[in-house]
């Protein structure tokens, strides 16, 4: 039986939802940034990235689902500091992603893991951070993003 991709997406773009503050727009679709409207910002784009299947003999395949979550923002007018702003989504988002109370166990064979991450209310074993943060600016520029590599560790059939 295949993953049902979308859910875990769906999951993980609800969660960043509810729990980074400060974001005026949420959205699953790629917007460029000249279609963002003025105090429109930050926006929170979720997007679908690599898919990467690991299989081993005897084992259902593990699934890491890849994720870009982009932050536009427009930096006219701001009081603070880009670097300011690009670090507190950064933050909000390691929060966002951090194991709470009411999270779930991990499915599976996963349930034995010291787990420090979410589990999406119990669909996938961990959900982070996976690789370098990209904080892009420019002396003048208009605006600012920062695109943040999420990686989903899914159990496959």
């Amino acid at each position: 039986m295949a993953l049902a991709r979308d859910a875990y997406y769906q999951a993980l773009y609800e969660r960043l939802m509810a729990k980074v503050p400060g974001v005026n727009t949420w959205t699953r679709k790629h917007l460029h940034f000249s279609r963002i409207p003025a105090g429109n910002t930050p926006i929170g784009l979720v997007l679908a990235a690599n898919q990467t299947p690991h299989f081993e003999p005897n084992v259902p395949t593990v699934w890491n689902l890849g994720a870009d979550l982009v932050f536009w923002i427009r930096t006219t007018g701001q009081e603070e500091t880009l670097d300011t702003v690009l670090n507190d989504l950064v933050d909000s988002v390691e929060n966002a992603l951090a194991r709470s109370e009411d999270d779930l166990p991990p499915p599976g064979p996963f349930l034995d893991l010291d787990q420090l991450h979410t589990t999406l209310g119990g669909l996938v074993a961990e959900v982070s951070i996976s690789g370098a943060v990209e904080l892009n600016q420019e002396e003048g520029a208009e605006f600012a993003s920062v695109v943040i590599p999420i990686d989903m560790v899914v159990l496959g059939t």
